[in-house]
């Protein structure tokens, strides 16, 4: 298999989880993203193909972790293990700051961020952003 078809059914794996995850509890959306993660995982060629697919999972799992109520605690890991592999895209990690910036909570959490430096952070990201054409925001990594 080509370069090309592997990425796709990477992509196709990932919004296949995402969709799954979607229509169940927290808990199982979490073990749907793991799963998915072994999966693609086993099948790459290089560590770079690896953490990128890493990324790709961990910003699909915060995008469907931010506006449940009874996911605080998952969303913040979720958060933590992105914070530390980077971001696919600019374009992904403003909308990513977006996602931690809306994170649900029940009444009396604590949100789990600084406010103020994820908004410091989006406003420089968007102004890195302001003069770059779209293909250069998006386009960082190879799929």
């Amino acid at each position: 298999m080509n370069r090309a078809e592997r990425e796709r059914q990477y992509v196709s794996a990932i919004e296949r989880a995402t969709a799954t995850s979607l229509r169940v509890s927290t808990a199982e959306a979490i073990e749907v993203f793991d799963a998915c993660a072994i999966q693609v995982l086993s099948r790459v060629d290089s560590p770079a193909e690896a953490l990128e697919l890493r990324r790709r999972i961990a910003e699909a799992k915060v995008s469907v972790l931010f506006e449940r109520h009874d996911a605080l605690v998952e969303f913040s890991k979720a958060w933590a293990e992105l914070e530390s592999l980077g971001y696919s895209s600019n374009e992904r990690e403003a909308s990513m700051l977006v996602y931690a910036l809306k994170v649900r909570q029940d009444e009396g959490q604590t949100f789990p961020f600084d406010r103020a430096a994820l908004l410091f952070r989006l406003d420089k990201k968007i102004s890195e952003m302001r003069g770059k054409g779209l293909g250069q925001a998006r386009s960082q990594t190879t799929f």
